[in-house]
């Protein structure tokens, strides 16, 4: 029965809704996308219309009791006006099935949870219905924007879906002769766009067939940089800064309790801290986005009496409390180098918010919702005081992690490992730690010397205990925390789809020399492996000395931070290699 209504889904597919085969992909999809339509259009009076319409087959179980059984739309009542056109079941045999009233439900959108301020956000819940294998699911629906709702008619989409799709169609509409700046991110070579005059409208047209779908595969490149995205704006990156630096400078009257918080013996980059932690620590963080409430965001005042604000709102109020400090404080902008354009002003591709502090020379972006700022090694920040004329817009290289530990270990006769060494680190964070491997409780640690780019460490570490097996003892060497180890790669199949991405251009270097007990020998075999390919190397020593010491030289290097797809094999086996437990220990026995 399973197959038979399968095939009939299939034949319904064919028939109705393509000419074209199916791709393997689609073909082994839970579900695909028949069809898809995204329609913008700015109106006359400044008000916007979002038309989306979609067919969507369901192919598994899978598809219609955990992906695809509702459809969540977000809106501001207030501001926006929601209609559902359309939302209508084909099933299996051809027989239609109407969604009925109580398909349609209100609920409070997830991120306006613990948010009274925005308490007013609705998300409809559209559950279909009538939903089987080889059903085809009809949505159409409408968000109407009133009038200044959105400030600026923009867009930024990643046009890539979670489940493949068949055709789809973008289309935006702007009164004739408006403004328009546009691009496609990642757009195939043959993608034409179709412009044409209807009416009192210039219409943009887009059409894409099998669009392949988001892949589900770890460490991709951050920004979903490898997928197709629409951007689109009326304004130029400078006329949306110019509204952001309006929207972004806020009155900051003080009230007695944000005066009592300045108030405090701290100095310098300290009291910057102190007040940075306060704001993150004890205001509430609203999960509300931007777009959903207009670009809009209420005074430092008002965030600080309701204890707690979206990022933007603490992003205001931190820079309000910095200035009133003494600082120089000022809302920043961050986003991926990729979705940046000096033509096409999307507001919306500014997706993280900072304070720029500027304080004894130095410029540091400090977070207002958590404790670090490591988005940043990735993107690009603009400030509200910065001529946008003069940004420089090119990718963010990620840095050489340059790596080396030097120890000494020694094992007494109860199994417990003790010992010493000295790291060196060319780029450094000092969030990551130190190493993995020994308990954090055993590690006594010492800073000796610090520059732009050189960190050096003292360790010591002691009574570690060694895995008791028989009359062995097994101990696995400890890892330098911000290296290889500490992307927790693991299991790499064979093949992959994606590029993928590391935290910088790895190079990583152990020497370990290690003493066992009176009455020990070691039972390591003299391991001398070595991969070299066009991605890197992997060199692994195990020789024991001739007054007993062994000693362990292991050696990792990478030539670039990012495994395209041809080389992963390469990388792959460099990591196999690596990864292999057996050359990460050493076992002891006794004579």
């Amino acid at each position: 029965m399973k197959n038979f209504k399968y095939i009939v889904g299939l034949l319904i597919l064919a028939v109705v809704s393509c000419t074209t085969p199916l791709t393997e992909e689609e073909k082994n999809s839970d579900s695909i996308l028949l069809e898809q339509v995204h329609e913008y259009t700015l109106n006359d009076d400044g008000s916007v219309d979002y038309h989306y319409y979609h067919r969507r087959l369901y192919n598994t179980y899978m598809s219609f009791h955990r992906l695809y059984g509702e459809t969540f739309v977000i809106y501001n009542p207030e501001h926006q006006t929601l209609t559902v056109n359309k939302s209508q079941t084909t099933m299996a045999d051809g027989k239609k099935v109407q969604s009925p009233k109580n398909a349609f439900n209100e609920v409070l959108p997830f991120q306006a949870a613990d948010a009274p301020a925005y308490n007013n956000l609705r998300e409809m819940v559209i559950t279909h219905v009538g939903l089987e294998i080889g059903a085809v699911v009809e949505l159409d629906y409408t968000l109407h924007s009133v009038a200044g709702f959105m400030p600026i008619f923009s867009c930024n989409m990643v046009i890539n879906e979670s489940s493949p799709i068949k055709d789809l169609e973008i289309v935006v509409k702007v009164p004739k002769g408006h403004q328009l700046n546009h691009e496609i991110i990642n757009a195939d070579k043959d993608l034409k766009i179709k412009k044409k005059t209807n009416g009192n409208f210039d219409v943009f047209r887009w059409s894409m067939k099998n669009v392949t779908a988001i892949s589900n595969e770890p460490f991709q490149i951050e920004g979903m940089a490898d997928y197709q995205r629409l951007l689109f704006s009326e304004a130029d990156l400078s006329q949306t800064f110019d509204f952001l630096r309006k929207t972004f400078t806020k009155e900051s009257e003080l009230d007695q309790s944000m005066e009592k918080l300045l108030e405090n013996n701290q100095k310098g980059w300290d009291k910057i801290e102190g007040i940075r932690k306060h704001v993150v620590a004890n205001m509430n963080t609203y999960r509300v986005m931007p777009q959903h409430v207009g670009f809009t965001f209420r005074s430092p005042k008002n965030v600080w009496m309701s204890n707690g604000g979206t990022e933007g709102e603490k992003v205001i109020l931190l820079a309000a409390l910095l200035n009133k400090a003494g600082f120089n404080a000022q809302p920043s902008f961050s986003a991926y180098p990729n979705l940046v354009n000096k033509n096409i002003g999307c507001i919306s591709a500014f997706d993280k918010y900072y304070v720029a502090v500027e304080h004894e020379g130095e410029t540091r972006f400090i977070s207002a919702t958590d404790n670090n700022s490591h988005a940043l090694i990735s993107r690009m920040v603009i400030s509200l005081s910065d001529e946008i004329d003069s940004i420089i817009i090119e990718p963010i290289k990620k840095p050489d992690m340059k790596m080396s530990i030097s120890s000494t270990l020694k094992m007494d006769k109860k199994g417990f490992v003790s010992g010493s060494g000295i790291l060196h680190f060319g780029h450094f964070d000092k969030d990551k730690g130190l190493i993995i491997g020994i308990p954090e409780s055993s590690i006594k640690s010492e800073e000796l010397f610090k520059s732009v780019d050189s960190t050096v460490y003292s360790v010591n570490f002691s009574n570690v205990k060694a895995n008791e097996i028989g009359n062995y003892y097994s101990f696995y060497l400890p890892c330098i925390s911000q290296g290889i180890e500490s992307v927790k790669i693991d299991g790499l199949p064979t093949k992959r789809i994606t590029r993928l991405e590391l935290p910088g251009r790895i190079n990583e270097e152990y020497q370990f020399t290690i003493s066992n007990p009176s009455g020990y020998v070691f039972v390591n075999p003299g391991y001398n492996e070595s991969i070299e390919n066009e991605f890197g190397s992997v060199l692994i020593k195990h020789e024991v000395q001739n007054n007993g010491e062994l000693k362990v030289y292991r050696r990792f290097t990478l030539n670039d931070y990012i495994v395209s797809v041809e080389n992963y094999g390469d990388f792959r086996d460099l990591m196999n290699l690596w990864a292999d437990g057996n050359m990460k220990r050493f076992l002891v026995k006794p004579k």
